[in-house]
């Protein structure tokens, strides 16, 4: 269980006449069994805003003013084998409402070697071309474990007019 409370800005943007405000609060909840374990969850936000730049969400020539929430249920299964993690998600602001959903399967072809698959399905708040479901295929390679990793992946989104592709070469390192 976690709450908070922020200025309503981010952290990137300090503003002296500070009028914008953000609530959260969620929470997940884990099931263990012998072998593996279900975890599920949601989260919730609240913001007023003045002045708000929200790439993806409003055209990005728009910055809004008003009053936003947002929130989202989740489920994570996980065992040795195969994990299959699912994400609801939406924001309402004013009249505008975005949306969307994702289902991850990854599968466990040992200690160093993952290949995983995704459906993601996402609605901008306004009429955009950019609107439609992606198709993602990819490959992990873990040097140490998640703190050293290679992808490889390649996705598809189909929308109104064409089929679009990405391929993504990524080598992460992770600091503790």
């Amino acid at each position: 269980f976690n709450i908070g409370l922020f200025n309503g800005y981010g952290i990137k943007e300090y503003r002296y006449n500070n009028s914008g405000i953000m609530a959260t609060q969620n929470l997940s909840y884990r099931i263990p069994f012998k072998h593996s374990s279900l975890q599920f969850g949601y989260s919730v936000m609240y913001r007023k805003a003045g002045n708000l730049y929200l790439p993806g969400i409003e055209p990005d020539t728009a910055f809004y003013s008003g009053d936003e929430f947002s929130f989202d249920v989740n489920g994570l299964f996980k065992s040795k084998v195969v994990d299959i993690q699912a994400e609801y998600l939406q924001a309402n602001i004013d009249k505008a409402t975005a949306n969307g959903y994702y289902t991850l399967v990854t599968i466990k072809i040992n200690a160093k070697n993952q290949t995983y698959f995704v459906f993601d399905n996402y609605r901008k708040g306004y009429e955009s071309k950019l609107n439609g479901s992606w198709y993602i295929t990819g490959y992990n390679y873990l040097f140490k474990k998640y703190d050293i990793m290679l992808t490889l992946e390649t996705g598809f989104q189909e929308t109104e007019e064409k089929w679009n592709n990405r391929t993504v070469l990524q080598f992460q390192m992770f600091f503790h």
